[in-house]
């Protein structure tokens, strides 16, 4: 028996060194910390050799990092065969986990030297070995070393067979189980599935869907291809043969453009040769009349200019009286808020305030004169603060000067640049000035060209040439109509008697081919009934009479069979045969001599044989039934392009004809139409156009007035904007006064103050001068008034002198300006009327002037008319010589002949021309438009082969010849039949491999039946009532249709296909038909929608189980995440797994030994109650496996093989925690 029995930790999670026997069912119990889930995952490595599937959490090492810390750290794996123990060497190399098979037991010495030391490389290891230790070589990758460990090492080398725990190649559910018992996962169907039905065969069972869609790929979209041609719509429209029908009529219109633009290009060349011989004529008349033209409006120009230089002048005079009478008014404003009248009567008593102040001193100081000594010494002070005062005063009034000329500056300097601004805006404005008045004079100027065409419209003739054009085109078509009816009604005709020649011969040729398949049919059916009896014999003949003589009665063939009942007897069942004596060669009693009977009964290999006899009779049948419809394909062919072509060709004059008339019908109406029209609009016309000509000519003159409105604006606008910048100049200089006057006013204040200060000490020295000259007998009172007066007369006088100035540029002012006011208004308003006097003059001789330009000009317009409409035909053809529509047409170089002669002008010809190549165009668009739509019906690989990314013109009329000879020739047929010989043979495929996938639900319910029994047999507690499987319906869609497509190809398996898929004529065919087309188009839409590639046995059907935990019942479930409490789920996951294990143990392996032992591993049992831990093991133990298991404290040590205890300490060399195994018990009684 092979299974791992022991597993030894080299410096490995915290374990110096330690083995552990696994040779049975193992406990290791510890405190939690002490690392009992560490040797769990251990063990479950060796299994699942995978670090993502061991449970480690988030956070903590890797598997690499914390079971190989070190370079000499190690897990030796030693496992138990029939022929020795074999290692497996786990160990890290190049930062990965690598393994090593050595074939032999377990020995320290390998590992570790005599003095304790742990070898840490490989080559230390190996020498240890010796030679008589055999290994392999590393192996780096998980996936070999588990195909290596189940037997399934194909291409890694024969050596690694013998160290295979068991052999299959569907070995993935067992590491899986292991890890799904350990890691307690929820318990999914899908996984039970997988397990059960890789129980059954190591074989897949599957559908490849890939291959379905290769097959179906463009089934579904070739079966719309063909349908396309015969749905109907509500109104029994067939859209796909109408879509082509426009095709096919447009590609044909197009080629009728062609026609009529060669037919044009003569007419155009022929009226373009005639024009260039008028040209030169009509261009010299409009030369002459042009000159005396030019001459009157250079007259008109000469007159304006002079106008202007008069204008400008006398403008610049009224300019100039504006501004002195503006600075008068200005200024007069200015000396009323001076008060200038009040200051020249003060300023005029100059004389009479100086005499008096001389005549009062000398009174003064004769009075004074006895007391020279006081007075001196008085006045000595008084006149020194006199001084002061009137130096401090001259400092001041300096300052005031100096302020005052600063002002006088900042306003001629601010003055100069408004000046300069107010230029700049009428600079600004001048080119809009300019462009509004020539807007006036171009107003003026349409005005009068309105009024000659007013003159020349009420003498025009309307339409005539147009009417009598019309009259032309109407005799023309309605005979080219005519012409084409007659035409066509032969054409019908020639048609319905070729179509019947050709049904006639068409009948004979399929009676013929008719009447020989039915013969070969005839043959074939008759054979088909002999094949069906021979089958119903051999099918039969193991359970008659036949099969019992072979088995029982050797060389009965020659007795018995000569003489017995082949039909009736020999292959009957239910006989009951027996032999009463195998001496007794009687029959019924009689001895019968019948060497003399020439007669040998078939034996079963002589029904076989005549079977393929019969069947090869059919398959030269069937060929010859092929070749009976290839042949009447191959005649039928041959007469149609016989027929066809005959048919096509008055098709497509009569569809030409049939596009003529109609053109021509829509021209003949439109023309007659036109022409009652101009005959009724002529008068109309005129008199509309000359309401247009009135209203234009209201409008222009309203437009005119609109002008001069403009005019007048701009010039506001202009004078808005400098009024507005004089307001702000005078707003800034204002601001500047003001700081000015307050810095005055501060000044004054100052001196006031001074003067206030100088008076009040003056006062006291006089004061004091007065009580001395009255102490000596002096008048002081006389000399006081004296004294006042005097001082009262020097104010006045500093007033005078001060405003002096103001006097005389007042008398200058008045002068040159205030006297001068009514001189100023006199000399404006004679400039004003001179002006108007220069403008009316003007007007009437360039009015005269232009009366003339403007009857020269009606003269000019006759003429240009004519020879524009030369040089427009003339520039309209240069331009047209450009075009692709000109390139297009070869007729255009032509030479000009008589009989192309047309009344029509080049421009209109061109127009023509460009509006049946535009048409062409139009219609080439539609073209595609319809090639498009129509083509929007199939993808590029459609059935027809229809090319449908088209890209040049010459594509274009080539897919529509094509189409028009498919559907002339009506080749959907062909399409209809190849398609229906492929339709049954995938239906059948369909069944055959549905068939072959289903046919293991026996064998898969027989397994869940044996696994619910067991489960019944062997529930060992009375917690878990039962545990329970089912199968249930498949819910994969893909699944449910091919079980559809099986049964329904099972039920009309020789009735589908054979007939024409297409057919209407048999309703229960074409239902059985449609259906079998909806199921193979509903397959390729979920074959499309499904994920994955192929159907396995596992999708064919879904698996359900049930536990009932006391009075918990989880229902019929396909997945189990939590029953019961915490110890019970444990329970129930653990024993569905092993089961599940156990199945897969006995099922998958078909190696030559099957004696073999697994663990599980339960971590934390401790959950789980004494009794349920004992029938746990039980029931692993029952179907060969070991499990291992771990919680705080062992309960019942005897259950187990092995029970382990682990512990932390602190190692003494490096002080850090490991973790010690010691074995507690071994029980050797047969219990494990």
């Amino acid at each position: 028996m092979r299974y791992l029995s022991k597993i030894i930790f080299i410096e490995s999670a915290n374990i110096k060194y330690s083995e552990v026997n696994v040779d049975g069912n193992v406990h290791f119990i510890g405190t939690q910390g002490v690392g009992k889930s560490t040797l769990l995952r251990a063990l479950l490595f060796f299994y699942n050799a995978n670090q993502q599937k061991l449970g480690i959490p988030v956070g903590k090492k890797s598997f690499l990092d914390f079971y190989f810390p070190y370079q000499n750290s190690y897990i030796v794996y030693e496992v138990n065969r029939e022929t020795g123990m074999f290692c497996v060497l786990v160990f890290k190399s190049q930062g990965r986990v690598c393994f090593r098979f050595i074939d032999g037991n377990y020995n320290r010495n390998h590992f570790i030297d005599s003095e304790g030391n742990i070898l840490e490389t490989w080559d230390k290891i190996k020498l240890a070995f010796g030679k008589d230790t055999y290994y392999t070589r590393k192996i780096d990758r998980y996936e070999d070393y588990r195909n290596i460990l189940y037997g399934n090492s194909q291409g890694l080398g024969s050596e690694f067979k013998k160290y295979a725990l068991l052999e299959s190649k569907q070995y993935q559910n067992i590491p899986r189980a292991i890890q799904h018992v350990f890691l307690n996962y929820k318990v999914e169907s899908e996984f039970i599935k997988d397990t059960i039905i890789k129980s059954l065969n190591e074989e897949e069972i599957n559908i490849d869907l890939s291959n379905y869609s290769s097959h179906l790929k463009n089934f579904d979209t070739q079966l719309i291809d063909i349908k396309k041609w015969t749905e109907k719509t509500k109104s029994g429209e067939i859209i796909v043969r109408k879509q082509a029908e426009t095709v096919i009529t447009t590609y044909s219109a197009i080629k009728f453009y062609d026609s009529e633009k060669r037919q044009l290009a003569g007419e155009l060349v022929w009226q373009l040769n005639e024009i260039e011989k008028q040209q030169p004529k009509v261009a010299d008349k409009l030369g002459k009349e042009e000159i005396k033209q030019n001459l009157l409006e250079e007259k008109i120009g000469d007159l304006e200019r002079i106008f202007q230089s008069k204008k400008e002048k006398i403008t610049a005079e009224i300019n100039v009286y504006e501004g002195k009478l503006k600075d008068a008014k200005t200024k007069s404003e200015k000396y009323a808020e001076l008060k200038i009248e009040s200051i020249i009567k003060r300023v005029s008593k100059k004389s009479d305030w100086e005499t008096e102040k001389e005549e009062l001193t000398k009174q003064k100081e004769l009075l004074e004169s006895n007391f020279v000594d006081i007075m001196q010494k008085f006045e000595a002070q008084i006149t020194q603060l006199t001084n002061q005062l009137s130096t401090f005063e001259n400092l001041k009034q300096n300052e005031i000067n100096s302020t005052n000329k600063n002002l006088l500056r900042f306003k001629e300097e601010f003055t100069k640049e408004y000046e300069i601004l107010f230029e700049e805006i009428k600079k600004q404005h001048q080119e809009e000035l300019q462009l509004a008045k020539n807007l006036v004079e171009e107003k003026k100027k349409a005005i009068s060209n309105l009024q000659i065409l007013k003159a020349k419209t009420e003498y025009k003739r309307f339409y005539e040439t147009e009417i009598e054009y019309l009259k032309t085109d109407i005799d023309s078509l309605t005979e080219k109509i005519r012409i084409a009816n007659s035409d066509t009604k032969q054409l019908n005709d020639e048609i319905e008697t070729i179509k019947k020649q050709w049904e006639l011969e068409k009948e004979k040729i399929e009676t013929t081919s008719n009447n020989q398949k039915e013969k070969a049919n005839e043959q074939i059916w008759k054979l088909n009934d002999k094949i069906k009896v021979i089958n119903e014999k051999v099918e039969n003949s193991k359970d008659s009479l036949y099969g019992w003589l072979n088995k029982e009665y050797p060389n009965w063939e020659k007795t018995i069979g000569k003489v017995i009942d082949e039909e009736n007897i020999l292959f009957k069942s239910g006989l009951a045969p027996e032999q009463i004596s195998k001496t007794d060669l009687s029959f019924y009693g009689i001895i019968i001599d019948l060497n003399e009977v020439a007669k040998s009964v078939k034996t079963v290999a002589d029904y076989e044989k005549e079977k393929i006899e019969f069947s090869k009779k059919i398959e030269l049948l069937q060929k010859e039934i092929s070749a009976i419809a290839e042949q009447l394909n191959v005649d039928l062919e041959n007469l149609r392009k016989k027929q066809q072509p005959k048919i096509n060709k008055c098709k497509e004059t009569i569809r030409s004809n049939g596009y003529t008339i109609e053109q021509n019908t829509i021209k003949l109406n439109e023309a007659k139409v036109s022409s009652e029209e101009f005959a009724n609009k002529a008068a109309a016309d005129k008199k509309t156009e000359l309401a247009k000509i009135q209203s234009c000519f209201e409008r222009t003159s309203s437009e005119k007035f609109d002008a001069d409105k403009a005019v007048k604006e701009v010039e506001d606008g202009i004078k808005k904007q400098i009024d507005s910048k004089r307001k702000e100049k005078d707003k800034k200089v204002d601001a500047e006064q003001k700081k000015v006057s307050d810095s005055i006013a501060e000044i004054n204040l100052a001196i006031r103050n001074k003067k206030e200060e100088s008076k009040k000490k003056t006062d006291e020295l006089k004061v004091q001068q007065k009580k001395e000259l009255d102490s000596k007998g002096a008048d002081t009172e006389k000399i006081a008034k004296l004294t006042a007066r005097i001082e009262e007369l020097k104010t006045e006088l500093y007033f005078i002198e001060k405003n002096n100035p103001i006097t005389e540029r007042y008398k200058y002012d008045k002068e040159q300006l205030f006297d001068k006011v009514e001189y100023f208004k006199n000399q404006k308003t004679g400039f004003e009327n001179q002006l108007g006097t220069e403008q009316t003059k003007h007007n009437i001789q360039k009015q005269k002037l232009i009366d003339e330009i403007n009857l020269l000009k009606a003269e000019i317009e006759i003429i240009k008319q004519l020879l524009g409409n030369i040089q427009e035909d003339l520039i309209e053809y240069e331009a047209f010589k450009i075009t692709d529509c000109f390139k297009s047409i070869p007729e255009l170089t032509n030479e000009p002949v008589t009989e192309n002669k047309s009344e029509k002008r080049c421009k209109l010809l061109i127009a023509e021309l460009n509006e049946k190549y535009y048409t062409g165009i139009k219609k080439y668009t539609d073209l595609q438009e319809a090639i498009n739509k129509f083509n929007g019906n199939f993808s590029p690989q459609n059935i027809f082969k229809f090319k449908t990314n088209l890209i040049e013109k010459s594509e274009y009329f080539q897919f529509s010849e094509d189409l028009q000879e498919f559907v002339e020739e009506d080749k959907i047929a062909l399409f209809e039949k190849r398609v229906n010989e492929l339709f049954a043979d995938i239906i059948k495929q369909v069944g055959k491999e549905t068939t072959e996938l289903l046919s293991k639900e026996g064998e898969i319910e027989t397994v869940i039946r044996s696994i619910n029994t067991d489960f019944v047999k062997r529930i060992f507690t009375g917690v878990i009532k039962s545990i329970e499987l089912r199968v249930v319906e498949s819910e994969n869609k893909i699944v449910h249709l091919l079980t559809e497509i099986k049964k329904f190809n099972d039920e009309n398996i020789n009735e589908i296909g054979v007939s024409n898929l297409f057919s209407t004529s048999e309703q229960t065919r074409e239902a059985k038909n449609k259906k079998a087309i909806g199921l193979l188009t509903q397959l390729i839409k979920e074959i499309s929608d499904y994920k994955h590639k192929d159907i396995n046995l596992s999708d064919s059907f879904e698996l359900e189980f049930k536990v009932v935990e006391n009075d918990n019942d989880t229902n019929w479930v396909q997945s189990l995440a939590n029953v019961g409490s915490n110890g019970t789920d444990v329970l129930v996951k653990a024993m569905i797994n092993i089961m599940l294990l156990n199945v897969f143990k006995e099922g998958a392996t078909k190696n030559r030994f099957k004696d073999f032992r697994l663990h599980c591993m339960v971590d934390e049992i401790g959950t789980l109650h004494i009794e349920n831990v004992r029938g746990l093991l039980k029931f692993a133990n029952d179907r060969n496996i070991y499990l291992i298991n771990s919680s705080p404290q062992s309960l019942d040590a005897l259950a187990y093989r092995h029970t382990y205890k682990l512990a932390k300490q602190v190692d003494s060399r490096d002080g850090k925690p490991v973790t010690i195994i010691n074995r507690l018990i071994t029980n050797n009684r047969e219990r494990q």
